[in-house]
């Protein structure tokens, strides 16, 4: 393991986003207290990698003592300290806590909230009147007071007839750039949308956007996958990567973005043993995890994804749409 990089839920999210872990944290604004989250923090570093980061999940600006915490993980080494760093948000505490905005500048420089669409499009999506809003109103003023605004697009077919409009409204606002992507549903979201949240079929090429450039480089179409794939091409990818972990409010240890209980590795109070021993060994991995990390990224690449499909991947986000087709 190169590098941990450890997510802590640390508080619940007003907002209801049928794709989200939020969905089961419901309003609660501490989940842990800060000395809570450096014991957290300081256990992993001290028993599975010295090297790490951490990161907030999963409305950080609904934490009330927001900007004490994040000094205080600055000040131990889990955050760096300085600018280019992203706020990673529904922007909830921009717009409802005063003075937030102002407060920011000494720890980030960049903005980044997701959008569904326009107005009451977007809303639906969040399940939460005035989410659009929020994002609108905060995206405003941060641009104004000089900080980088980019916006998270997802496509599904519940919006595609607002994907111009809403490219059209970050170009008349001054968005600095926006990142297109097809809308993937996982965890927790309710049955009666599930068919609603396919990706959609649209060439996106169609569309006027900026890409930002991939933290892993590789920003392609399915269907360059393809040809990459048979001529030659391999692409290593970890289906189940122990570099990125999540904390849940129970201090179940799961890897990022696989929340069942068949995933959970362990428990930081019941079963720190075993837990240290699953994720630096493996040796009592879950048995879906071991089935998991076994699947051949470039066949399924070749069995299932669309040859002719413009969307834009990275191989994480192709092969998270390939599982939810097996």
């Amino acid at each position: 393991m190169d590098k941990l990089r450890l997510s802590i839920k640390i508080a619940g999210c007003p907002n209801r986003c049928f794709y989200c872990h939020s969905c089961g944290g419901g309003n609660k604004r501490e989940v842990f207290d800060i000395d809570a989250i450096l014991k957290i923090a300081s256990f992993f570093r001290e028993n599975v990698n010295s090297d790490m980061s951490v990161l907030l999940m999963e409305e950080q600006t609904f934490y009330p003592k927001f900007f004490e915490l994040i000094s205080a993980l600055e000040s131990e080494g889990f955050m760096q300290k300085g600018s280019s760093k992203w706020l990673v948000s529904n922007c909830w505490g921009l717009s409802h806590v005063p003075g937030f905005i102002d407060n920011m500048k000494k720890h980030y420089d960049t903005v980044m909230p997701t959008l569904f669409g326009i107005g009451e499009t977007h809303d639906l999506h969040t399940g939460r009147k005035g989410s659009y809003n929020d994002i609108i109103k905060a995206s405003a003023e941060c641009l104004e007071k000089g900080f980088k605004v980019i916006w998270n697009l997802k496509w599904s077919k519940l919006n595609t007839e607002d994907m111009n409009s809403l490219t059209e409204l970050a170009e008349s606002m001054g968005i600095n750039s926006f990142i297109n992507c097809e809308y993937y549903f996982y965890g927790h979201f309710l049955p009666e949308m599930a068919g609603k949240y396919l990706p959609v079929s649209d060439d996106l090429s169609k569309i006027k956007y900026e890409v930002v450039e991939h933290s892993e480089g590789i920003l392609k179409t399915a269907k360059e996958f393809i040809d990459d794939i048979k001529n030659g091409i391999t692409y290593s990818i970890k289906t189940v990567s122990f570099d990125d972990l999540y904390v849940t409010d129970e201090l179940n240890v799961y890897p990022l973005g696989h929340t069942s209980e068949d995933y959970c590795l362990g428990n930081i109070s019941n079963s720190p043993d075993k837990l240290i021993e699953n994720i630096t060994i493996g040796t009592n991995l879950p048995e879906a995890i071991i089935e998991k990390r076994k699947q051949d990224f470039s066949q399924m690449v070749l069995k299932y994804a669309d040859a002719n499909s413009n969307q834009l991947h990275t191989p994480q986000s192709l092969f998270e749409m390939i599982y939810l087709l097996t």
